[in-house]
Order: C-alpha cells, then structure tokens, then sequence
C-alpha cells in the first residue's frame, strides 16, 4: 500500500472495501495496451461470470486523492471512476504522464486517477492474466480471471 501519510484516503478506502470482501470474486474484465482492469459490474451477454449474485455496492470515494510520491509506476494499482472506487486497475507500464493530474487522460480538469499500491510479488500471475486473449474490439477478456480473495495481512 502507499504510505497512509502520502494517500491516506485512498489506503483506508481501499482497506475498507477488503474488509467487507467487495473484491472477493471480482473479475479482471479486460486489458487496454497499458493496464488491466478489475471491475465490480460486468455485463455478458452469454453466460455469467460468477456463479453467486454480485452484491453491488455504491460505494466510491469523497474524493479524487493523487500525489506525485506515488506515481502509476508499472505494477502498481490505481482507482478509476470519477469519483473513483467503483473499480480499479494494474498499471502495465509507466502510466504516470496519462494518469497524474493534467495528464492526457485528465485533461479536462485537474483529476488524477489515484495509485494507491503496488503489486510486490507474482508478477508472473499478472502477466498471464495480462496475456489472456480479449475481444479485438471492446478489450474484453474471452477467459475468465479472478480475485478469489482479498485479504489483509
């Protein structure tokens, strides 16, 4: 996690959806060229994605928390939505010129998506949901990849 002095709001928020297992059995919804996205609403057409109902939740933060001490590094985690906290993403790359506050992404306002951790091992596992293969045309995995559960330690 980013030190609670540098993005306390975002941390807490974070921890606090962990606590209430909201990302348990989320899936990985689908990768752009660089990052791969975990959503908490996924829409099919076919069959559903996780066999037990969805419990929504409007949860979301007060609002945007971004400071340049934690960049979008690769690997590294970040909220999206505005406000953010309906779902949130792996950075695959350096994203920090796209995502900071007015970066290209961001040009309309100064909002910055905020980057809130880091992945510190299996990197190998991001990497293959990373390379499962998607939809061409809405980036939308074909396969199916889960958070089983996530867990404070």
């Amino acid at each position: 996690m980013a030190p609670i002095d540098v993005m306390p709001h975002a941390v807490l928020f974070f921890l606090e959806q962990v606590h209430k297992k909201l990302w348990d059995g989320r899936p990985f919804i689908s990768r752009e060229a660089s990052l791969l996205q975990v959503g908490r609403k996924v829409k099919r057409k076919k069959k559903p994605l996780l066999k037990a109902p969805v419990e929504e939740s409007d949860d979301s933060m007060s609002f945007q928390e971004y400071d340049d001490r934690f960049p979008h590094n690769k690997y590294t985690l970040g909220f999206s939505g505005r406000p953010s906290g309906d779902s949130f993403y792996l950075n695959m790359k350096d994203n920090s010129a796209s995502h900071a506050p007015w970066g290209e992404l961001n040009d309309l306002h100064n909002d910055a998506d905020p980057c809130f951790a880091k992945v510190v091992s299996g990197f190998e596992v991001v990497e293959k949901i990373f390379a499962l293969p998607t939809d061409r045309a809405s980036k939308i995995f074909q396969e199916m990849a889960q958070i089983r559960s996530a867990t404070i330690l």
